[in-house]
């Protein structure tokens, strides 16, 4: 919840900025993302997710990018806990939709790293494989703004809502 609030935060503070960029403006960005894990296990909570998204977009819309993502929760069983961390490597496009609004879509290599923990004990394994994501956003001046749906597995994905900077 905490990581929400400060997404919206960060977002709220964004939308004072002047609006004059393209998605499809060539340049480097670093970006920070907050949201949820969607897992669609029952027995698992969600105390959210962030992350950092690193990459270079070309003037054709498309884009190389990586991500970190970081987030946890608690379990039904008192005392238990899960941690995930993804690292992935993307494929990119944005594409202009109407003035700086724009729609993204995403295709990469992802590697999940899940650690359940409690009890005096941890268990601890990993996967890799492709991860899908999409989005939209708007560009202001250097700084967009993006929300965005990735698949991580079949019964894992994220939403989140994220700030960039463009160089």
């Amino acid at each position: 919840m905490k990581h929400s609030i400060a997404a919206a935060a960060l977002l709220a503070a964004t939308l004072t900025l002047p609006a004059h960029a393209s998605s499809t403006q060539a340049g480097a960005y670093l970006g920070l993302k907050a949201g949820s894990i969607l897992v669609d296990i029952d027995e698992l909570k969600n105390d959210g997710t962030f992350g950092f998204t690193g990459g270079y977009q070309f003037n054709n819309g498309f884009a190389v990018e990586a991500d970190a993502m970081f987030g946890g929760g608690d379990t039904i069983l008192s005392g238990l806990d899960y941690d995930m961390t993804t690292y992935a490597i993307y494929g990119a496009y944005r594409s202009d939709f109407h003035n700086n609004w724009f729609l993204k879509g995403r295709l990469g290599l992802l590697n999940e790293k899940v650690k359940l923990s409690g009890y005096g004990g941890s268990e601890s394994w990993s996967d890799t494989g492709l991860s899908v994501g999409f989005g939209g956003g708007y560009h202001f001046d250097n700084i967009s703004i993006e929300a965005e749906y990735t698949i991580v597995e079949q019964d894992a994905s994220y939403f989140t809502i994220g700030a960039y900077y463009r160089f």
